[in-house]
């Protein structure tokens, strides 16, 4: 198996554990009350748009030429640093309105 391919796999099944991670998160934020599902809102869409983008970042591997694969791996890197962050606030604020 090539390079390409293992780093794909790779990161194909990271996104499909936090889709599993991203439902439970919206599933206890639902949970909460009203005015905490509020405050929760902002961060959950940011990292939904973020898991997003690191999932359309992830597709480019397949088209893209042996010369631009390592800038293509270096987008994906970056989006799915941009996700993490984004999921890892949003997980951290639910943890805070969880305990109140």
């Amino acid at each position: 198996m090539d390079t390409r391919e293992t780093y794909r796999q790779k990161y194909e099944a990271l996104l499909n554990e936090w889709q599993a991670k991203m439902d439970a998160m919206k599933a206890n934020a639902e949970k909460l009350s009203a005015q905490a599902k509020l405050d929760m809102k902002p961060k959950m869409d940011v990292a939904r748009q973020k898991f997003e983008r690191a999932g359309s970042e992830l597709r480019r591997i397949a088209g893209s030429t042996e010369d631009k694969w390592n800038d293509v791996a270096g987008d994906v890197d970056r989006a799915w640093e941009d996700f993490k962050a984004a999921a890892e606030g949003a997980y951290d604020a639910l943890r805070k309105h969880d305990r109140h």
